[in-house]
């Protein structure tokens, strides 16, 4: 949901407009993926949503994991670093 006061323009390349990003922790804090979803010519107006998929990598250990989900704005950064609360998730994975 943008609660912004301007719109979120999101565009299919990776280095322009506003995308939904992962960063994925294995149980030793080391980075084992990251992903973009929202690839997509669309405008997101001030209170407006947007349903995204976000893709993420396959695990192929069990184990536990870490995940951080957050909008970006690939000009200007990730939300969190404005005040925006990203969404970070424990993950546990059975074999």
């Amino acid at each position: 949901r943008n609660s912004s006061m301007t719109s979120w323009r999101l565009r299919p390349g990776l280095n322009a407009g506003v995308h939904a990003a992962y960063i994925l922790w294995d149980a030793w804090d080391r980075q084992i993926a990251t992903g973009k979803a929202g690839l997509l010519d669309a405008e997101v107006r001030p209170g407006e949503f947007i349903d995204l998929t976000v893709p993420l990598a396959s695990l192929k250990a069990a184990g536990h994991y870490r995940l951080l989900v957050d909008m970006v704005d690939e000009q200007q950064g990730w939300f969190f670093q404005f005040g925006s609360e990203p969404l970070e998730e424990e993950l546990e994975v059975c074999e």
